[in-house]
């Protein structure tokens, strides 16, 4: 008598293949965390919950919150499971500049990376925001709820339907439902440095305005800077950042969907 015979009646030749998938699916936890926290934090990130849930990253770390099922998920995957930011530089960074900080999966790990740089966390969205300051709340990390644009103006979330990780802005006149704009100059002087050692932007589109109107303003202090360029969203983006960077002596690195560009 065959395996699939003696197991198929109890459907426990169901639940082994369930066991299988869920294995298979956990591998790239396991190698980039470790066998006890990749499968915790897997366990985690999927499981069926309704608010978020601490999540492991390291020995000894303080957990990370996030909404299992959401693109919460997708946000950690980038960061600790495929490592989008784990390009070495050749100097310690001090101030890093978090641009569109969702719920500080960037922050987090940039400030375990890094432990002696400040780090500046920049989120427009409330729910997104909230998650963040309890995120980052044990290292130094300041955050500012805000969206990153290219003046002083007011802006408002365009899409406040979709996923948590898509929240695009956009001007507006005030109103209940606005936010402030800041500028990376008003970061960099905010600050009190003299360069921006790390200049993170996934700001879903709003790279076009920030690259295209002011940039010349702060762009000669920036060091390193990482785009997730989103022309799908606003045709231009790409356009606006090899303008922007244009004869500045940036060495260019691609890692997943981030371009990374570097100078002495």
């Amino acid at each position: 008598m065959n395996l699939s015979s003696i197991l198929s009646p109890s459907g426990d030749m169901r639940r082994l293949s369930r066991l299988y998938r869920i294995a298979a699916n956990a591998r790239p936890y396991v190698r980039a965390l470790g066998p006890w926290t990749g499968l915790h934090a897997f366990y985690a990130l999927h499981r069926d919950a309704d608010v978020p849930v601490p999540v492991r990253v390291g020995t000894g770390a303080p957990p990370l919150w996030a909404r299992p099922r959401s693109s919460d998920v997708e946000t950690f995957e980038q960061v600790f499971i495929d490592r989008e930011y784990d390009t070495p530089l050749p100097f310690s960074p001090e101030l890093i500049l978090d641009g569109g900080a969702n719920v500080g999966c960037a922050s987090v790990y940039f400030a375990r990376r890094y432990p002696r740089a400040r780090i500046i966390a920049v989120e427009p969205d409330p729910s997104n925001a909230a998650l963040l300051r309890r995120n980052v709340a044990s290292y130094p990390v300041e955050v500012i709820q805000a969206g990153i644009w290219s003046r002083q103006t007011h802006l408002r979330i365009e899409n406040p339907g979709d996923d948590f990780w898509a929240f695009r802005v956009i001007e507006s006149e005030p109103g209940p439902d606005t936010l402030p704009a800041v500028t990376i100059a008003e970061l960099l002087e905010r600050s009190g440095a003299d360069r921006i050692d790390v200049l993170k932007l996934d700001i879903e589109g709003a790279e076009r305005e920030v690259l295209t109107d002011g940039y010349r303003d702060w762009i000669e202090h920036v060091r390193v800077l990482v785009v997730e360029l989103h022309d799908r969203f606003r045709p231009g983006c790409r356009e606006a950042l090899e303008a922007a960077v244009r004869g500045r002596g940036f060495r260019r690195e691609v890692r997943g969907e981030n371009v990374f560009l570097m100078r002495d």
